[in-house]
Formats: structure tokens, C-alpha cells, sequence
């Protein structure tokens, strides 16, 4: 590293027609006085991920695994609720103390949304 009076501090000057550094430019500016540790995160996330390129085979078996993933989840607690006893008035229970998850509550908007078309 040069030796500089301030070791800690940079002058930096974009070229405005790239539109990388552009976007980069306007990105900065969205961060105030706080762009140095957006830059510090920034940097810190493409050295470690910068060596972590993914071919297309890869993509698709991480995608694949996650799908499969979430498929057994979902069959895993569809067989957990086909097993849930039903009271004793043979009324279904609902647990209102449950958390609704986003999942849920996507389910609920698009069978809304197809009731509306």
C-alpha cells in the first residue's frame, strides 16, 4: 500500500457514460453519510463471492434441491394435517394462535385474486 498522510481515505471519480459506474455513482449517493460502510460491505461481499462463479449444471441443482426442499415440507405437513384429529363435534379446528407465514398469506391473495377475474 502507498504511504499516504491519510491511509483511510480515497478520492474516487466515476466515469458517468459507463453505465456500471453511473448506477454505482447514484447508488452512493442514496447512502448519505454512511457510504463508507456500504462500500466496505460491498467490497467485503464481491472478494469473498467474487471467486464463487456458478455454471449453469450448478444453478440448476441448487434451484432443484431447494424446490425438492420446499415440495417434501409441504407434502411433510400435508400428511400432519390429513392426521389432525377433528374435535369431537366433527368441526375443523383452527389454531388461531399460529403464525401465518408470507407463504400464506400469498395462497390466500392469489385464490382471491382468481375469484375476482
Amino acid at each position: 500500500m502507498d504511504d499516504k498522510k491519510h491511509p483511510d481515505r480515497f478520492s474516487i471519480v466515476f466515469n458517468l457514460d459507463d453505465p456500471k459506474q453511473r448506477f454505482a455513482s447514484e447508488e452512493l449517493h442514496l447512502h448519505g453519510r454512511h457510504k463508507a460502510q456500504f462500500l466496505a460491505e460491498a467490497i467485503s461481499s464481491y472478494v469473498l463471492l467474487g471467486s464463487f462463479c456458478l455454471d449453469k449444471a450448478s444453478i440448476e441443482e441448487i434451484v432443484t434441491t431447494c424446490v425438492n426442499g420446499v415440495l417434501q415440507r409441504l407434502q411433510a405437513e400435508s400428511i400432519v394435517l390429513a392426521e389432525a384429529p377433528l374435535p369431537q363435534d366433527g368441526s375443523p379446528s383452527v389454531d388461531t394462535d399460529a403464525a401465518w407465514s408470507n407463504e400464506d398469506y400469498s395462497v390466500i391473495a392469489a385464490t382471491l385474486s382468481s375469484f375476482q377475474q
